[in-house]
C-alpha cells in the first residue's frame, strides 16, 4: 500500500510506500530536503506534518523533543506515512542541483590499493550506464554482516560513471572499515545507494574555489577538482590537503601533474 505525500512549499506530490520513510521516497523521486545522519539523530530533516498521520519511528528524543512531537513535527528519515500527508520542509531552491534520483546499485570490486598505511582505495565497477552523480556526493554502502549502510564520498569524477573510487580510512573498532581493509576482496560484489548528499560545487557562482581536506577527506575535493578542470574551469583553484605525516600524503603526483597542466590550479 502507498500514500500520497504533498511537499510544501514546492507543491510536489510523491508516492510513499507504507514501510518506506518519507526521506527515502523524496530522494528516490529526485527531490531534496535538508538531511544529514539518516538515522534520526541530528534533526536536520525535521518537517511539519500539516495534514495526515505518521509513525515517528526511532527518532531520538533529543532530535525530536516531546513538545515538537505534540506540535506535529517529524523527522523525515524515520517517519513513515499512515495516511495521505501534507508536509512542509525547509527547502531552498538551488540552481546548481541536478536533482538526480537515488537508486540502488550492485557493483564488483575491481581494485583495492593501499593509498597510505591506513587509507585504502576501493574501486567499484558498476554495470549498465553507471552512476549519475555530482562531484562531492557520496554513496551508502552495504557490507555483508554489517548492520546498516556506511557513507563514503566518491573520489572519481562524474565523467567516469562506470567506475567509482572510494577512499576508506581504517577506524579502530570500526566494523565497516575493518571489513573493507581486512576482508573485502577483488571480485566481491557489493550493494549501495547513490547519489547521496547536497555537497557539490555551486558552479553558477562563477568564482575562485578553495578546497581544504584532511586525510581521507581528500575524496570529495579530488572529484570536484577533476570535474572542474575537465569542464575548463578558468578561475583560480586551490587545494590544501592536511595530513599528520609525510607517509599520509597521497595522490601528490596527480595534483602536481594537474598543476603543471593548468595554470589556474
Amino acid at each position: 500500500m502507498s500514500y500520497q505525500v504533498i511537499i510544501e512549499p514546492i507543491g510536489e506530490t510523491i508516492e510513499v510506500e507504507e514501510d518506506q520513510t518519507i526521506l527515502d521516497a523524496i530522494l528516490r523521486a529526485g527531490l531534496y530536503i535538508p538531511y544529514q545522519c539518516g538515522h534520526g539523530l541530528c534533526s536536520t530533516c525535521k518537517v511539519d506534518v500539516l495534514e495526515g498521520e505518521v509513525e515517528l519511528g526511532n527518532a531520538s528524543p533529543f532530535a525530536l523533543m516531546d513538545f515538537e512531537r505534540d506540535e506535529g513535527k517529524a523527522l523525515a528519515c524515520c517517519a513513515k506515512p499512515r495516511s495521505d500527508l501534507v508536509i512542509e520542509a525547509d527547502i531552498e531552491e538551488d540552481p546548481d542541483s541536478l536533482a538526480i534520483p537515488v537508486r540502488d546499485y550492485e557493483a564488483q570490486v575491481a581494485e583495492l590499493i593501499d593509498l597510505t598505511p591506513d587509507i585504502k582505495g576501493v574501486y567499484l565497477d558498476v554495470g549498465g550506464e553507471g552512476v549519475v552523480f555530482q562531484a562531492g556526493q557520496y554513496i551508502n554502502l552495504s557490507l555483508p554482516g554489517i548492520e546498516g549502510p556506511r557513507a563514503f564520498s566518491i573520489a572519481s569524477p562524474p565523467s567516469q560513471p562506470g567506475r567509482l573510487e572510494l577512499h576508506v580510512r581504517l577506524v579502530a573498532g570500526g566494523a565497516a572499515t575493518s571489513y573493507i581493509h581486512n576482508k573485502l576482496a577483488i571480485g566481491d560484489r557489493v550493494r549501495f545507494s547513490a547519489p547521496m548528499g547536497h555537497f557539490f560545487v555551486r558552479k553558477s557562482a562563477d568564482m575562485p574555489c578553495i578546497f581544504i581536506a584532511g586525510g581521507s577527506g581528500l575524496s570529495s575535493p579530488k572529484s570536484m577538482v577533476l570535474d572542474l578542470l575537465e569542464e575548463g574551469f578558468d578561475k583560480p583553484l586551490w587545494l590544501f590537503h592536511g595530513v599528520r605525516t609525510k607517509a599520509d600524503i597521497y595522490f601528490a603526483d596527480l595534483f602536481n601533474e594537474l598543476a603543471a597542466r593548468h595554470p589556474n590550479f
